[in-house]
């Protein structure tokens, strides 16, 4: 199902975890990783689809050597499991953001559902159905304005870009009824482009009652992604009530991810403002992940649970009292909250092995009678990851081996 911004928006839209479609998964970079790693990004048109491969022209070329006029040949557009070819149609366009030989012949798309964009015809124009960052949302854009937002994002910058973005943005301070599609689209921008001194625009922004709708979640997602790439004075406070406050999911997650990219940068005093939500959120916060569907593939759609981002953030910047809710997560009956607990203990054993509870790990699992008891083959496998040893889903053998006393998980 989509949910559309407007006409024009293909939103993916939340969705419950479904994964019975496939077992083959893989995940979508983000469009500024994607074009960052990429070798070759260009404009193309198909001249020969094939089973395995499609052969492209280049009529312009966006980031790597000038190649236009040179035929290139894309592999990885489609999984063999999941389609029987690629998708391309003969003398289609396409945005192709490419790995391999720049001056070669021979080229890979990052997955097979990222790194092309086709243009196609809606009504009486002819649109690229483009990606501004967020795997999970395709929109139709002007190709021109697409191609200079790939060409920004290769550069690290686009004067022209951001200067129309304040422009437009500053129009939505008081328009009606709000442009949805122009918003998301300059937010986008704003994140990828803008400065700190941007960040009082933003706020305003937020503070319009219409951006609070539930429909519009996806709007307050990517001004919280633009919030924690600005980095302002004010943006941990604001992101702070945005992880706490919004009652949609999968904002509190962006929110929460944007917030841990900014403590570092903080002062000693804010850093411990900023991180008070976290320890809260790592509590309170709802486990389960939200998965989009509709824009490409939804199985390729995971955004962490709320709970998971608090819990990670805490690894890395509060790590004692992420152990103290790590460990209450360890005791739901909640195989969700289980799992982000034990990816907490994961990645604080990377970062410091003998800062990791392990008794206080095995003293949660469930006895043998215990209904959840199933839940043990997530403590066993994070244990053997930790220890090294292999003693499987056994609450006993674990507990002997480490030391703990018995009884009941606490």
């Amino acid at each position: 199902m989509i949910r559309a911004l407007n006409l024009l928006l293909l939103l993916a839209c939340a969705a419950a975890p479904c994964w019975a479609q496939s077992d083959v998964f893989w995940d979508d970079p983000s469009l500024e990783d994607a074009v960052r790693d990429a070798d070759l990004v260009v404009l193309a048109q198909a001249k020969e689809v094939g089973p395995h491969e499609v052969r492209y022209e280049v009529l312009r070329t966006l980031k790597g050597p000038e190649r236009k006029g040179a035929t290139l040949r894309v592999q990885g557009l489609f999984h063999p499991d999941l389609a029987d070819g690629p998708p391309s149609q003969p003398e289609e366009r396409a945005f192709l953001i490419l790995r391999g030989e720049a001056s070669g012949d021979s080229f890979l798309v990052p997955t097979p559902t990222f790194g092309r964009f086709p243009i196609r015809r809606f009504g009486a124009s002819e649109l690229a159905v483009a990606c501004l960052g967020d795997t999970f949302v395709r929109l139709p854009l002007d190709p021109e304005l697409y191609a200079q937002f790939l060409s920004g994002l290769a550069a690290g910058q686009s004067t022209k870009l951001i200067t129309a973005a304040r422009e437009a943005l500053q129009a939505q301070l008081e328009a009606e009824p709000l442009d949805s599609t122009a918003l998301y689209v300059n937010l986008r921008l704003l994140a990828c482009f803008g400065a700190a001194g941007d960040e009082p625009l933003l706020i305003k922004l937020l503070d319009r009652a219409a951006l609070g709708a539930p429909d519009r979640y996806r709007l307050r997602m990517a001004a919280a992604q633009a919030l924690g790439a600005l980095r302002g004075p004010r943006a941990a406070s604001v992101l702070s009530a945005l992880a706490l406050d919004d009652e949609v999911p999968a904002v509190q997650t962006t929110a929460i991810r944007a917030l841990e990219r900014l403590v570092s940068k903080l002062d000693a005093e804010a850093r411990k403002a900023a991180l008070a939500p976290l320890i809260e959120l790592a509590q309170t916060a709802k486990s389960e992940a939200t998965v989009f569907s509709g824009a490409e593939d939804p199985r390729r759609n995971v955004l962490p649970s709320p709970l998971s981002a608090a819990l990670l953030a805490l690894a890395l910047h509060a790590p004692a009292e992420g152990t103290r809710a790590a460990l209450a997560a360890l005791e739901r009956a909640d195989a969700d909250a289980v799992g982000s607990g034990l990816v907490f203990f994961q990645v604080l054993g990377d970062r410091d092995a003998q800062a990791v509870p392990l008794a206080e790990i095995a003293s949660r699992m469930r006895p043998a009678d215990h209904e959840d008891v199933d839940l043990n083959l997530l403590f066993a496998r994070t244990l053997r990851m930790l220890t090294g040893e292999d003693l499987g889903p056994s609450r006993d053998a674990w507990l002997t081996k480490l030391g703990a006393p018995g009884g009941e998980p606490r």
